[in-house]
C-alpha cells in the first residue's frame, strides 16, 4: 500500500481479529487517535473485510439486480383476455416492490452485523481495559502464619493468589462479622480477580459508600467490575470520585482517558 509497510497491515490485521494484547491495543488506538491517515486505512480495510465475509450476501443482490435489468417489471394486461383481467390487475406493479423490499432488507441485514460488530469490539475492549488495571490490593489485615480461623486462612489464599479458596472462607467470616468491611473489600476484590466481576459489584457496593481507605479502595474495584461487565457510565462515576486520591487518583484519570 501507498502509506504503510507491511508491519502496519499486519497490525491492522491482527486489530481487526482481536489478537492483540492490551499493552498494544492500548497503544494502536492511540495512534489512531493521533494519525488520521493510520485511521482512514483502518477503516478501508475494515470495510474490504466486511464484503468478503458477506459475498454471498452480495453476490446474491448483484443477481437479483441484474435479473431485474431489462425487464418489464409491470405484466402487460392491456392484451389479455376481459375474464382473465381481473385477477391480475392485484400484481400490477407487485414486483418492483418486492424487489424493492428484498434490497432493502439486505441492506439493513447487512447493517445490523456492522452494528453488532462494532458493539461487541468496543464491549471486548473494556473488558481487555479492566483487567489490564486489575492487581491484588495490599495484604492489610494482620493475622499470624499459625493461626487457623476462617479469616487467617481466607486471607493466606489470597496472598498466594488461590482467590477461589479464599472466597468462602471469607464469606463464612462475615458470617459472624457482617459489620467488617474491611474483609468485605478483599472478599469483592477476591471475586473480581477470579474472574466474577458480577459478584464482585454486589459485594463491593456495601463498602464502597463508606468513607476512608477502605470505601476508596472499595470504589476502585467497583469500578474495574463495571467496566468488566461493559458499564461504562457507572465506571466512568465512580473513577470520577477518585481522580484526586493520593493512591488510586493518578490510575483514575489514566483509565478515564483510555475509556474515551
Amino acid at each position: 500500500m501507498n502509506h504503510f509497510d507491511d508491519s502496519i497491515d499486519v497490525r491492522i490485521a491482527r486489530y481487526l481479529k482481536k489478537d492483540m494484547k492490551v499493552t498494544e491495543l492500548k497503544q494502536f488506538q492511540q495512534e489512531l487517535d493521533t494519525n488520521p491517515v493510520l485511521k482512514d486505512e483502518l477503516n478501508a480495510q475494515a470495510e474490504l473485510r466486511f464484503m468478503l465475509c458477506n459475498k454471498d450476501i452480495l453476490r446474491v443482490r448483484k443477481q437479483m439486480v441484474e435479473s431485474f435489468q431489462g425487464l418489464e417489471l409491470q405484466p402487460d394486461l392491456e392484451n389479455l383476455p376481459p375474464e382473465l383481467s381481473p385477477p391480475f390487475t392485484f400484481w400490477k406493479g407487485t414486483w418492483k416492490y418486492i424487489f424493492l423490499a428484498g434490497v432493502a432488507l439486505i441492506i439493513a441485514i447487512a447493517l445490523l452485523w456492522r452494528t453488532y460488530a462494532t458493539t461487541s469490539s468496543r464491549e471486548g475492549a473494556f473488558v481487555a481495559l479492566a483487567k489490564s488495571y486489575l492487581e491484588p490490593f495490599e495484604d492489610l489485615i494482620a493475622h499470624s502464619p499459625a493461626e487457623n480461623s476462617q479469616l487467617a486462612i481466607g486471607m493466606r489464599a489470597y496472598d498466594k493468589g488461590q482467590y477461589a479458596e479464599a472466597i468462602p472462607n471469607l464469606e463464612n467470616h462475615l458470617k459472624s462479622n457482617p459489620s467488617d468491611n474491611h474483609v468485605r473489600m478483599y472478599l469483592g476484590i477476591s471475586h473480581l480477580l477470579n474472574g466474577q466481576p458480577q459478584n464482585a459489584v454486589h459485594v463491593l457496593s456495601g463498602p464502597s459508600s463508606i468513607d476512608g481507605d477502605i470505601g476508596t479502595t472499595s470504589r476502585w474495584y467497583l469500578a474495574l467490575a463495571n467496566l468488566a461487565l461493559n458499564d461504562e457510565k457507572t465506571a466512568k462515576l465512580l473513577l470520577e470520585q477518585l481522580t484526586t486520591d493520593v493512591v488510586f487518583g493518578q490510575k483514575a484519570k489514566n483509565l478515564i482517558e483510555d475509556i474515551h
